[in-house]
């Protein structure tokens, strides 16, 4: 699920609205937020739903929803079986900010002088992932140098690896690092088939985007790398 990353984000506000459900989500440190839409013929209404976990089980189980309204999602599994996941008031998610706008990605990619859109390859992020999982260092730094971008993690004195990616236009220098528990599940979410690409900038947040969604997550501090 791209709003669920695995347990990031636990709840959200979902506004459905003209057959499409609109979700703007924030983990409670305020590292990662989350722009996404999907297709849902269902009535008009701005719903809260928590507990991502049980309904991230029950939609791998069945995503075949009999019945929709303010208070409650309806599913059947099978004949015989039937589910019901509570929903509660926007009010209750204490990480939804009312003033998000639709255009608040747009906004932000306007304003902090990004690169071009990147285009991501499946082959590189896939040899990325694998040297992760080996090395499982937490940190992930994202350097261009001479517009030439790598994933990279380790320090100095400390076993490192690198993954170049391509080169980026727009932006010729720059070395941030991310959070892995962030960046990775947003990797992993990834729809090879809706185009991902990458936002990068030396005054804002990293942003990946797809033509579905978006993941914007903030580089560490200084002193934190």
């Amino acid at each position: 699920m791209d709003v669920y990353l695995g347990g990031i984000i636990d709840e959200c506000v979902v506004t459905v609205e003209d057959g499409k459900a609109k979700i703007k989500a924030m983990d409670l440190t305020t590292t990662l937020f989350v722009d996404t839409v999907t297709e849902f013929d269902q009535d008009d209404c701005v719903i809260g739903v928590g507990n991502m976990d049980l309904l991230s089980k029950i939609i791998a189980i069945t995503d075949a929803i009999t019945g929709f309204s303010e208070s409650h999602i309806e599913f059947k599994p099978e004949k015989s079986s039937k589910v019901r996941f509570l929903l509660f008031e926007p009010d209750l998610v204490p990480s939804f900010n009312t003033e998000w706008t639709d255009d608040i990605v747009d906004q932000e990619l306007a304003s902090n002088n990004y690169c071009e859109p990147f285009k991501l390859k499946a082959s590189k992020l896939e040899q990325f992932k694998v040297w992760n999982d080996i090395f499982k260092i937490p940190s992930i730094g994202i350097t261009v140098k001479n517009g030439a971008l790598s994933f990279h993690c380790g320090r100095e004195a400390s076993h490192q690896f690198a993954v170049k990616l391509g080169n980026v236009s727009g932006l010729d220098s720059l070395s941030i690092k991310v959070l892995g528990k962030f960046i990775l599940p947003v990797l992993n979410a990834l729809d090879f088939e809706l185009d991902p690409v990458l936002y990068l900038s030396e005054e804002g947040p990293v942003v990946i985007r797809t033509k579905t969604s978006t993941w914007m997550i903030q580089p560490l501090e200084q002193d934190d790398k």
